[in-house]
């Protein structure tokens, strides 16, 4: 499985590398190009700001990627448009990335990502 992680310089991005099922193809934060490699992975993990995140879920979408939201404080208006983008691509919303609450939980949505649309937001 290849990740692209969005806000990359958290402590996920080693916890997701330790995983061999999973190889790290994409490291994007403040200022990175998320269009110059969404098309190396097949999943994208967002860990930077709620406001980012509709950007980063419309990309994933033109490109037909999964998504899975660790970022939080998203207001009414941003769930509203994940909510809109959750229909096209399979995504999940989970505020607990602590790795043996959530990390767990990835594996199985990003092994299963093909067929799942999530409304879990």
């Amino acid at each position: 499985m290849n990740l692209i992680i969005t806000g990359s310089k958290g402590r996920m991005l080693d916890c997701a590398s330790r995983d061999p099922e999973c190889q790290v193809v994409g490291q994007i934060d403040r200022g990175g190009d998320l269009a110059a490699v969404i098309g190396q992975g097949d999943v994208v993990i967002d860990f930077s700001s709620h406001g980012a995140t509709p950007g980063i879920a419309s990309h994933c979408a033109t490109h037909k990627k999964a998504l899975v939201i660790g970022a939080t404080g998203h207001s009414d208006e941003e769930r509203s448009r994940l909510v809109q983008f959750s229909a096209q691509i399979p995504m999940v919303m989970a505020s607990n990335f602590s790795t043996g609450a959530a990390f767990p939980r990835l594996l199985s949505f990003t092994e299963c990502s093909s067929g799942f649309h999530s409304t879990a937001i």
